[in-house]
């Protein structure tokens, strides 16, 4: 049988960590920056009816990013060039003829942001186990790099991995540390991150247009009429990234607070832009990720009572 005084005991424990929760500031958005929040869902409804190509969507869809850029704290900006900013530079620059310039030039604007939104040094010194972890395995992928064939591309792995691997620590670190990231708006930045990716994607290959809202697998489907190619498959790709886990983040940020009616709608319109982006592209492995994250999600809340059950399981006979 259970023995009801652990569980007290893991719900007793828990409860710094509902304190903590309870004092978290407010997601919603109040004065200007809800109108302004309201204004980049009004002009994103009117890209999605008029779908403009070339530089006219290009600029629309910008626009509205930095709105909402504009809108958001400094930490929440930074986690942001992290996590979407480098893939959506990245496509920028790549556009305006400086290939490999977008990421880099996003990782030092997230760098920026977050010296002054946090305590850098501090987090690293409390990161020494998992940076310590990340070194070995560094050395290891090291040692492999050198019994191969050590070209451009073993190269340029193994740096991406290296650096991503310290800078994804760092975020996800802060992200589940500091109450003044706003989930809500960095999942939303994501998601729009998916329509400024694929604005510019449109001017190189302009096939790819989807005809309207509902033109479900277009990216897909035009990427198996012109017999694959790298570029179109990695279109593909990074919209699904961004629109998925923009989604996947932006839930997440009402495991235990509470949702009013203006930031329920704003969710179910970006929840809705999101999937768009997904039936567009016709990418299967990201909404499996969604759904998977959906059914996890309620087992992350501390007031969830079923986490007790689960948690004290090895005590039962």
């Amino acid at each position: 049988m259970s023995d009801p005084n652990r569980i007290t005991s893991l719900q007793m424990h828990t409860t710094p960590v509902l304190k903590h929760i309870n004092e978290l500031d407010s997601n919603e958005m109040t004065g200007w920056k809800n109108i302004l929040d309201y204004t980049c869902i009004a002009l994103l409804a009117l890209y999605l009816l008029v779908l403009p190509a070339g530089r006219i969507g290009l600029i629309l869809t910008i626009a509205i990013l930095v709105i909402k850029l504009l809108i958001t704290n400094n930490i929440t900006r930074g986690l942001y060039f992290i996590y979407f900013g480098a893939t959506t530079l990245g496509m920028l620059s790549d556009l305006f003829g400086y290939s490999g310039i977008g990421g880099k030039v996003s990782i030092v604007v997230a760098l920026l942001f977050l010296y002054n939104s946090a305590n850098l040094v501090e987090i690293i010194y409390r990161l020494k186990a998992p940076l310590v972890a990340l070194t070995w395995a560094s050395l290891i992928l090291l040692l492999f790099y050198f019994y191969g064939p050590m070209s451009s591309y073993c190269s340029g792995k193994l740096i991406y991995t290296v650096i991503n691997g310290l800078l994804f620590l760092i975020m996800f670190y802060i992200m589940f540390n500091d109450p003044s990231v706003n989930w809500l708006q960095l999942g939303q930045l994501g998601i729009l991150s998916s329509y400024v990716f694929l604005a510019s994607g449109l001017i190189i290959m302009p096939e790819m247009k989807p005809g309207h809202i509902f033109d479900i697998g277009v990216i897909r489907l035009t990427w198996v009429e012109l017999k694959g190619g790298v570029d179109a498959l990695a279109l593909r790709n990074d919209l699904s990234f961004l629109a998925s886990f923009g989604l996947i983040i932006m839930v997440s940020a009402y495991v235990d607070k509470h949702m009013t009616k203006s930031e329920l709608i704003k969710i179910m319109f970006y929840s809705f832009i999101s999937l768009n982006m997904l039936f567009w592209s016709g990418a299967r492995l990201p909404i499996i990720s969604i759904i998977a994250a959906v059914a996890v999600i309620p087992l992350s809340r501390p007031k969830y009572m079923a986490r007790y059950t689960l948690m004290s399981f090895q005590y039962w006979v």
